[in-house]
């Protein structure tokens, strides 16, 4: 149960209180064979195993840049919320890159509407645990195709 407390303080701690945290970590020196809790894997952002090679100027420079970003991070973004919008931005990223090479190769243009602002937010407005149920796919199946598709598609 000790580890279940511990996860739910780390989820419950707001992004800015959580940089400010990494901050005051890397402020001080950490022991060479130091390694972060495996707790530490849940949380918003926390320091690796590689903090402990950091030189001072080198610390110095992190905490710097972690302690400036504590006032502009939303105190009321959820976890997850920033892995959600790099996902969607590095989706799009691929997206631009396809259709740039269909367009150049083939003049055929790629859309893609469900990156679709709208489509997007909406998506983004249903909180993760809700975005999939158990069962609803399954790896060892494959997916399963819509009866409406003659070929399986």
């Amino acid at each position: 149960m000790a580890g279940l407390a511990a996860a739910r303080r780390h989820h419950a701690t707001p992004y800015p209180r959580a940089f400010q945290r990494l901050a005051d970590q890397l402020a001080d020196p950490l022991p060479a064979t130091w390694r972060p809790a495996p707790i530490d894997a849940l949380a918003w952002c926390s320091a690796t195993a590689a903090a402990s090679w950091l030189t001072p100027a080198g610390r110095r420079a992190v905490t710097e840049l972690v302690a400036s970003r504590v006032p502009h991070a939303a105190g009321h973004t959820a976890p997850g919320a920033p892995h959600d919008r790099l996902d969607l931005e590095w989706m799009a990223g691929e997206h631009a890159t396809f259709d740039t090479i269909a367009r150049r190769l083939w003049g055929v243009p790629i859309h893609a509407p469900f990156l679709d602002t709208a489509v997007a937010a909406a998506c983004l407005a249903i909180p993760p645990f809700e975005r999939a149920r158990p069962g609803s796919t399954s790896r060892s199946r494959g997916p399963r195709w819509p009866t409406w598709c003659p070929t399986g598609c």
